[in-house]
């Protein structure tokens, strides 16, 4: 009987061994999934900050392509000084447009000053600068 009883307990800690092994893998492999999820979400949240950074940037020039606009330059005018085509500026002018209709009080681009009008006439709104019919 005392040999049944020796196998039994050997089997048991045999047994418990393996299920400590088991547990010892099932923490490691659950460390290295958090680690890949807490990478994942690190990254998305800097893919979100990059997004919404340029859309600042994407905002700001379609800001100055409108105050190019509302100068007197005309799209092809525009695309040339901007290294643009005159799809890209129609976009542009489109996404202020948008953005303006959006948010009456969204900023405008700055009005020039008299240090950039070489006549020296600073404006003194948006509705001193000349209209621009937009071109198809």
């Amino acid at each position: 009987m005392g040999t049944t009883a020796n196998k039994q307990q050997s089997a048991r800690e045999r047994a418990r061994a393996a299920k400590a092994e088991l547990d010892r893998k099932r923490r490691d492999a659950d460390r290295l999934i958090e680690k890949a999820a807490t990478e994942f979400y690190t990254a998305s949240d800097a893919a979100d900050a990059a997004r919404a950074h340029l859309a600042e940037a994407e905002n700001a020039q379609a800001a100055a392509v409108a105050a190019l606009a509302n100068l007197g330059q005309n799209i092809n005018e525009i695309a040339e000084l901007c290294g643009l085509d005159a799809a890209g500026v129609k976009a542009l002018k489109k996404r202020h447009q948008t953005a303006s209709q959006a948010s009456p009080d969204a900023e405008q681009p700055p009005l020039p000053d008299a240090t950039d009008d070489p006549a020296g006439a600073a404006m003194t709104s948006y509705d001193d600068a000349p209209y621009v019919t937009p071109t198809a």
